[in-house]
């Protein structure tokens, strides 16, 4: 189990920051790429860019802690937890997202079952540790 699940946050580390760093270091690259057309001929709002950067530098920063954390054991359970949170929350709110706005293109929908299977891995492992400690704490 541990290797599954150092893998696990390992790869949901390395996901989470291919994702932050591409919207923090590019955020103009981020929104063309979000675009059905072309952008407006007004540049994209130094606002819009600002909460771009912030967003994905929070995901950025949360996935150093997830890489670091498959290297330290007393991280690891904290880690699955932030993983499975983050990556629930995104799944969770991209369907609220297709319920109200519609389906979006289908690199949005890729992104979204990515978001799915890493949640539901996550929360696999969750459910296995904790079903092994309550194990333990039987026989003990």
């Amino acid at each position: 189990m541990n290797l599954t699940q150092r893998s696990y946050v390992a790869v949901a580390g390395m996901v989470m920051m291919a994702v932050g760093a591409f919207i923090a270091l590019t955020p103009t690259a981020y929104f063309v790429s979000m675009q059905n057309s072309p952008p407006a001929i007004a540049p994209v709002s130094v606002n819009l860019l600002s909460d771009l950067r912030g967003m994905g530098g929070v995901l950025l920063a949360a996935s150093v802690f997830l890489i670091i954390s498959a290297f330290r054991s007393a991280w690891l359970h904290a880690a699955t937890i932030v993983s499975t949170a983050v990556y629930s929350v995104f799944f969770l709110f991209r369907g609220v997202g297709i319920a109200v706005d519609g389906f979006p293109d289908t690199l949005v929908l890729v992104a979204h079952s990515i978001e799915f299977a890493l949640a539901l891995i996550g929360l696999m492992i969750l459910r296995q540790r904790s079903a092994t400690m309550t194990l333990k704490e039987t026989i003990a």
